[in-house]
């Protein structure tokens, strides 16, 4: 691994550039572009190794980096991604980070990690909780990837006792035909499974989730190890046929 970029600040796109094909790993490449469909873009570099690096340059220039790279390929995306949700700011001006960096996110990797980044929505959720809704209440199949970010924010950092209901109604209003966007739709059902099976279970059971959506939650609460068996057992029989 090319550990340059430990001691050397990242100034330009062209530094960046060179310094993404040296940490390349074709295998990784290869395997990579088979989880994420679509994926074409991109240099195939460990996620170790772009976690480093972003962490490399939040310590350095984080806003040089911000105003000069604007996310070409998934890794300048991802790395972005990292300094937006590490770089020390107020809540407005995150808040135009991140409505500009939605935008750039096309596949469900860059929508899944930079909301994992996205720690100062955790530590103050109801600060956020209006912006995260309007994402949520966008148009699904104009903007799908806008509605993501909303769901996978709720799914993390919104599934405590005092959110939870309020969750699952937000992820009830979404009408989409968008596999990502269902599959953000189950995936929460899921985890609030575990988080409060009796509450989500009524919600399941009156909700107005699509046939494959609301299967989809099912299947991924029986394959949760935070639900036990016999309420997994429960769920098989509530899954729809058609």
């Amino acid at each position: 691994m090319n550990a340059l970029y430990e001691t050397t600040p990242i100034s330009t796109q062209e530094e960046l550039h060179q310094l993404l094909q040296s940490l390349c790993d074709t295998k990784y490449r290869e395997f990579h572009a088979a989880l994420v469909p679509g994926l074409d873009d991109f240099y195939g570099v460990r996620t170790p190794a772009l976690r480093k690096l972003g962490s490399a340059l939040l310590k350095s220039d984080p806003w040089g980096f911000l105003a000069e790279c604007r996310g070409r390929n998934y890794e300048e995306k991802m790395l972005r991604a990292q300094v937006i949700g590490g770089v020390k700011t107020d809540r407005e001006t995150l808040l135009g980070l991140i409505e500009d960096f939605i935008p750039l996110v096309d596949n469900w990797a860059v929508c899944d990690g930079f909301c994992t980044y996205l720690k100062a929505v955790k530590k103050n959720p109801e600060a956020f909780l209006p912006y995260v809704t309007s994402l949520v209440e966008a148009d699904p199949e104009r903007e799908p990837y806008r509605v993501r970010v909303g769901l996978v924010l709720l799914l993390k950092y919104y599934l405590g006792p005092d959110y939870l209901e309020k969750s699952l109604a937000l992820c009830d209003q979404v009408e989409s035909g968008h596999y990502y966007v269902n599959m953000a739709q189950a995936w929460l059902v899921a985890t609030a499974m575990g988080a409060d099976f009796d509450r989500t279970l009524a919600y399941l059971k009156g909700c107005r989730l699509n046939r494959f959506t609301y299967n989809k939650a099912i299947q991924k609460s029986v394959e949760s190890y935070l639900v036990d068996g016999e309420a997994k057992e429960m769920l098989k029989l509530m899954r729809k046929k058609g």
